[in-house]
This record gives C-alpha cells, sequence and structure tokens, in this order.
C-alpha cells in the first residue's frame, strides 16, 4: 500500500483504487506534504498485532 501511495507502484484494483482516492481528497484538504514509509512487520510488532487481531474470526461461544 504504501508503494501505491507513493506513486512507485500502480494501483490496479478497484477498492484500493478508491481509497487512495479518498486518501489524496484528504491530503488536498490538509494542505501539508505528506511521506508514507514502509515498516516491514517485524519492526512494528504492535501494528502486525492489531492487524491480526482484526483478522481472526472470533470463537463463538459454545
Amino acid at each position: 500500500m504504501v508503494n501505491q501511495l507513493n506513486g512507485k507502484y500502480k494501483v490496479k484494483n478497484t477498492a484500493i483504487r478508491n481509497f487512495i482516492f479518498t486518501i489524496r481528497i484528504l491530503e488536498q484538504e490538509i494542505q501539508t506534504p505528506i511521506l508514507y514509509t514502509y515498516i516491514p512487520r517485524e519492526e512494528n510488532q504492535l501494528a502486525d498485532s492489531l492487524v491480526k487481531k482484526e483478522l481472526t474470526p472470533e470463537l463463538s461461544p459454545a
């Protein structure tokens, strides 16, 4: 995602393209340069754990 936001890679997925379009609008509204930096999972354990928590389906009580 960072590479798409920085314009390094093309955005082919429609959902991601719409998301980036929304980001661009918000960037223009705040009128401040923004730099997106890729941080590998290994170096950002908090973010990785939060993503895993959201993506892991909760077990329903028996």
